[in-house]
């Protein structure tokens, strides 16, 4: 690149040191006068020699100091241009002691590190081809074994470099750093972990063998990382809990008149609280966005964009994907299982144990009446997982299954526990089934979006530009050019100098949605888009404008469709309404469907009229009886003839009296 030119002390090749050959100026300055060809490469391009054998095919260069190189570019004959280059990275120790090689049997792949093959564009000016700006970075793939002594080497290296450029940091400190951050550490410890197998590798002690010393700190990074996914992961599963209670606590405060307004906003809350907080929290707390939008304040409050990952690259999907396939996880067995214990174990537990000590009829209703179906809350979990599943499965298809094994859990067990162990639940209206399917063209739209900007990270799905690219090139207004500059400048640059470039990057990089591997989502993408900008503006700018000429177009074509089919009355339209299967009344007795229900009112109105009739003469036969009691008492205290004289007296001169009242006799009889 052109960077580290001046950096480059000697080129070598399979046959010895080649600076010499080229010249200094000519072949390492501006590449003009000098060409390099491979010795087992013929005029036709065959890798062959004439002898039958296949020679090695590279080249060297040796820099005069530890650099980095972020990116390269060269130039080829276009008759022999290859469109695959390996490249890789010897460590100082391998280029100190490269007088000493014998080139002819050196191979780059035992003695140095595998980084990304690059692969040269086709365009061609006459007989050379350009490769154009090539990113040089390591093999995230980990395809070719790394060597112990490159990666040892490495790591003392970039320990050594740390605690230089830090003073107080601790030699533990930089090798974590350092094992944590390095690509090809990363990857030799990989390849070890896989050799050996994962229990035994990361389980202490961490001295038994070269592999486990050379990688101590990053299997404690790696367990580390794993505590806290668990962690992070029921952290979102308690907090899911908790807003379930909050929600349906405050949903009360709201008096709802019926039981589906209340469902209906219960349902709202919930899903929209759980979809942020099992979806998008977990992005946009991981995101970094280089204190792009610091100075919005509740950006700041809640420490968005302050992660580690500026894209969805590899590391990404490891860290923060496998939380997010976590959780999904978990919802299947946490989300549907409570129901089943609580029905069909923990209600018949408590049965046995308090049935005996409750003694009123309220307790005893709350004791064995079985608990209710909450159909907000298994709505708003069932979405939650549906609408997490559809974002992410794009780039993780892992999710699909899990979203897959959780409807079958769910349905099954829902099923289950509704139908044999909860409370009948009330008629709701189909509003929330409605606002749950409007859901769904979102959630796809979120799955276009994350998915294209997922497969368009070249680092994880390389791949060429579309027939799209031109178009929606000049449809972001961005080409192929500045996308080029801007990218290469953003790797190239500081963390510092990144905040400044974010933006620019972001712009640049959505031209990578038009790649070969993701033009159809590209298309659908864009359809969602169309949609939802015609929706927008149409519900709120020109619908209001429109509608006093939309319900006048209305009203002409009701008058006119009236006047072409003619005013009938009555009479005239009977029959065609009773060849429609229309009835011509609104009387119900003229509807045979209406008369089982006709019949069952008149029998229970004649059930009502004898039971008020019933009522009544109990009521009269009632007050009777007290009035009877109260007069019997008074004359009782106030005469001076003894009660039972003027009992008889009573029942002699008014004997119906007695006859209705016996309890005023037996009064008397008892008093004296």
């Amino acid at each position: 690149g052109e960077a580290g030119i001046e950096n480059i002390v000697t080129v070598y090749t399979p046959t010895g040191n080649l600076s010499t050959a080229l010249g200094r100026h000519s072949a390492l300055d501006s590449c003009s006068a000098g060409t390099w060809t491979s010795p087992s490469c013929s005029s036709s391009g065959d890798s062959s020699s004439s002898n039958g054998t296949t020679q090695a095919q590279w080249l060297g260069l040796l820099l005069n100091e530890l650099t980095k190189i972020s990116c390269t570019t060269f130039s080829q004959s276009a008759s022999l241009a290859t469109s695959t280059v390996e490249l890789y990275s010897c460590p100082q120790s391998t280029a100190s002691s490269i007088n000493s090689v014998d080139f002819t049997s050196w191979q780059p792949e035992e003695h140095c590190t595998r980084l990304q093959n690059v692969a040269p564009a086709t365009d061609t000016r006459g007989a050379v081809s350009f490769s154009g700006s090539l990113q040089v970075a390591a093999d995230s793939t980990c395809a070719r074994p790394v060597p112990f002594e490159s990666a040892q080497a490495i790591l003392d290296e970039e320990v050594a470099k740390l605690r230089v450029a830090s003073s107080h940091l601790s030699e533990k400190d930089a090798r974590r750093q350092v094992s944590t951050t390095d690509r090809v550490v990363n990857c030799y410890c990989k390849q070890q972990e896989a050799e050996t197998g994962i229990a035994s590798f990361r389980s202490p002690p961490f001295d038994k063998t070269p592999a486990k010393r050379l990688c101590r700190q990053w299997i404690l990074s790696k367990l580390e990382r794993v505590g806290l996914l668990i962690v992070g992961v029921l952290a979102i599963t308690v907090l899911n809990e908790i807003l379930v209670l909050t929600l349906d606590f405050f949903v009360k405060w709201e008096r709802h008149d019926t039981r589906t307004s209340m469902t209906y906003s219960q349902f709202m809350k919930l899903f929209a609280a759980q979809f942020v907080n099992t979806g998008l929290i977990v992005l946009l707390v991981n995101s970094n966005w280089h204190g792009t939008f610091s100075n919005i304040p509740i950006v700041s409050l809640f420490r968005f964009g302050e992660g580690s990952y500026d894209d969805l690259e590899a590391d990404w999907f490891v860290a923060v994907g496998s939380g997010v396939c976590l959780t999904v996880l978990i919802q299947i067995f946490s989300a549907t299982i409570p129901g089943i214990l609580w029905s069909k174990f923990a209600h018949p537990v408590m049965l046995s144990f308090y049935r005996r000590e409750l003694v009123t009829q309220e307790s005893l209703n709350a004791l064995y009446v079985l608990p209710e179906w909450s159909l907000a809350f298994r709505l708003a979990q069932l979405m939650t997982v549906a609408g997490v599943v559809v974002m992410y499965s794009g780039g993780m298809p892992l999710l699909n299954l899990l979203g897959a094994a959780y409807c079958f859990m769910a349905y099954w067990l829902d099923k289950w526990c509704l139908l044999s162990g909860s409370l009948r639940p009330p008629q709701y209206r189909s509003d929330m089934l409605k606002l749950a399917a409007d859901c769904f063209p979102v959630a796809a739209f979120l799955h276009t979006l994350v998915t294209l900007w997922s497969f368009g990270n070249q680092n994880v799905f390389p791949s060429d530009f579309s027939w799209l690219h031109s178009f929606f090139g000049w449809l972001i207004g961005q080409n192929e050019d500045d996308y080029l500059a801007t990218t290469m400048d953003f790797h190239l640059s500081s963390d510092l100098e990144r905040s400044n470039l974010f933006g620019e990057y972001v712009h640049a990089r959505m031209l990578d949605m038009s790649r070969g591997s993701c033009w159809l989502l590209l298309c659908i993408f864009l359809v969602f888009l169309a949609y939802y900008a015609v929706a927008i503006l149409i519900r709120f700018l020109l619908y209001p404008l429109l509608k006093p000429f939309l319900v006048a177009v209305r009203g002409w074509c009701c008058a006119k469709l009236e006047e072409d089919t003619g005013k009938m009355n009555l009479e005239e339209a009977t029959p065609g309404m009773v060849a429609k299967g229309l009835r011509p009344s609104y009387a119900i007795r003229s509807n045979p469907q209406y008369s089982v229900l006709l019949h069952s009112l008149a029998a229970g109105h004649s059930e009502v009229s004898d039971a008020i009739a019933e009522h009544a003469v109990s009521r009269a036969a009632k007050n009777s009886r007290a009035s009877s009691r109260r007069l019997t008492g008074a004359i009782g205290r106030n005469s001076s003839v003894p009660s039972c004289v003027f009992s008889a007296a009573a029942m002699n001169n008014n004997q119906t009296a007695s006859q209705q009242l016996p309890g005023a006799a037996v009064f008397s009889m008892h008093r004296i």
